[in-house]
């Protein structure tokens, strides 16, 4: 089976509803390792154990920073400002 080239969106019409499929680039994104790049699971390997010496200061400065957005919650109240950094120092938590 030929792989396209070309993925255009497509729209599949009902008697209620449309479905829209988008494109999908991704498949651009996909290349061939060669043997000359080892092997990419022992360098992820090595990359997670050089980030998992800073993790745990990472995770403090995180809560903190959670802590603080908390905090100016319950100062200002629940603002459009207090929201949005409160909102996103807990997506970083995540």
């Amino acid at each position: 089976m030929a792989v396209r080239k070309d993925n255009p969106p497509s729209v599949a019409t009902f008697a209620d509803h449309d479905v829209i499929t988008p494109a999908n680039p991704l498949h651009e994104a996909i290349v061939q390792a060669s043997a000359d790049d080892g092997d990419p699971v022992a360098r992820a390997e090595a990359a997670l154990a050089q980030l998992s010496a800073e993790f745990a200061e990472w995770m403090q400065t995180e809560c903190q920073r959670l802590e603080m957005a908390r905090q100016e919650v319950v100062r200002q109240g629940f603002t459009k400002e207090t929201h949005a950094e409160l909102s996103w120092a807990a997506f970083w938590i995540m």
